[in-house]
């Protein structure tokens, strides 16, 4: 069965007046080797987010700790 591949070619179109509105939040996975620590501190600086947590963790905490990658994100939404 083939995969439908449509999801690749939307184009996004950002604007500062659209998306500043948008809280963004950031979590820093220090142990990731998909995106290395440099590489998430550079997204971090182009993005300027509303706030940004580290986990002691590789690229997937919602698999190795769901409940702390919850309590993380239960925070953020708490201090909207």
């Amino acid at each position: 069965m083939v995969q439908p591949n449509a999801s690749r070619i939307i184009s996004v179109h950002w604007t500062e007046e659209r998306v500043g509105r948008i809280p963004k939040y950031y979590i820093v996975a220090e142990r990731d080797r998909s995106l290395v620590l440099a590489v998430q501190q550079e997204m971090i600086k182009l993005v300027t987010p509303t706030a940004a947590a580290t986990l002691d963790c590789g690229h997937f905490p919602q698999i190795v700790i769901p409940e702390q990658l919850a309590d993380v994100i239960m925070e953020f939404i708490s201090n909207q």
